[in-house]
């Protein structure tokens, strides 16, 4: 933390003293959504995003803390991280880190936290772990005009790229290229999100550059 804010804006105690506060929270993704908002105008897109793409991944912890599970289909002992991305990649929302929620769970509490935020959606773009009934009614009973589509990779190469849901991954690729995202090192929920934010206003900032 203390290479990251320059002497001439801030002492770096102050600004890890907002970090672990918990500010940084609020404030990082209020600066994520503005700045994705202009990247948005740089592609010629609307400021409201139309449609969107949710995913999980799942991630070692370091040592266990908190919600810690194990995902059996990755055999992965860790957390989950469960965001929603807009067409371009860019993070739209994201749902508490567990490693005990589901996908339709985890799905659930992203879109309650954002979905009011993006009056304008109008369809989801989702994985096979997301099917059933109960999901989509769930989600048609509290925005009518949101349309849930599963892309599954059922009955395709192993190596296809998925139509839509490859946006999403690449999303999580350029998560992972930041060292304190690679595995779970935190000890609180409101850190771990915003070092997701830090690390998407970073590569929001580097295509406005």
């Amino acid at each position: 933390m203390a290479g990251f804010c320059p002497k001439s804006i801030l002492l770096w105690k102050t600004i890890y003293h907002i970090f672990r506060a918990g500010a940084w929270t609020t404030l990082g993704r209020l600066s994520m959504t503005r700045c994705a908002t202009c990247v948005r105008a740089d592609e010629q897109r609307r400021a409201q995003p139309t449609a969107a793409i949710l995913d999980s991944q799942s991630v070692k912890s370091r040592r266990p803390r908190g919600e810690v599970g194990f995902d059996a289909g990755k055999k992965i002992n860790g957390r989950k991280r469960h965001i929603l991305v807009d067409t371009l990649g860019l993070l739209l929302g994201r749902g508490r880190d567990s490693g005990q929620l589901s996908e339709r769970d985890g799905a659930q509490q992203v879109l309650q936290r954002v979905a009011g935020w993006f009056t304008k959606m109008r369809k989801i773009w989702v994985d096979g772990g997301y099917t059933g009934e109960n999901f989509q009614k769930w989600v048609k009973d509290r925005w009518p005009k949101l349309e849930v589509e599963v892309v599954s990779a059922l009955n395709r190469p192993r190596l296809a790229v998925l139509p839509r849901r490859w946006i999403v991954e690449r999303t999580f690729g350029w998560l992972m290229r930041h060292r304190r995202l690679v595995r779970d090192y935190e000890r609180t929920e409101t850190s771990a999100e915003a070092w997701v934010h830090l690390a998407m206003l970073r590569i929001q900032l580097r295509r406005l550059a």
